[in-house]
This record gives C-alpha cells, sequence and structure tokens, in this order.
C-alpha cells in the first residue's frame, strides 16, 4: 500500500487517516515533530492492514451464512 503524508495547516491536534483509491493519506498536524510524525504513518499503516484483516474475516464468514 502506498502511504502519502499531508501536513495540515490547521491547528488540528489528531492524526487522521483514510484510504482512497489504494493510497493511504495520513494527515499530520503541522506542529508535529519529524520523529513523531514517522511513528504516526507506522500506526496509521497497521491499523489499516488490521481494519483489512478483519473486513476479509467478516467477508468470509457472511458468505458462509448466505450459502
Amino acid at each position: 500500500m502506498r502511504v502519502e503524508v499531508v501536513r495540515s495547516p490547521r491547528r488540528r491536534k489528531t492524526v487522521q487517516a483514510r484510504e482512497v483509491n489504494g493510497v493511504l493519506r495520513v494527515s499530520i498536524p503541522a506542529t508535529m515533530t519529524k520523529a513523531d510524525e514517522e511513528r504516526w504513518v507506522q500506526e496509521m499503516v497497521r491499523r489499516m492492514a488490521r481494519r483489512a484483516a478483519t473486513e476479509a474475516v467478516d467477508l468470509g464468514r457472511r458468505a458462509e451464512e448466505l450459502a
């Protein structure tokens, strides 16, 4: 998965991630340090991977139920 980091010019304090067309866009507050930015990007990639795995399992169970 490709990752794109966007620095938010607003004073937002939260890190946000959204997948758009196979690209994970991570929005980082402009005041965050480079070390924190790298840590948060790694965390968001882990979260998205875990979410994708969970959704795949849920879809598999649903398909078995319908069969």
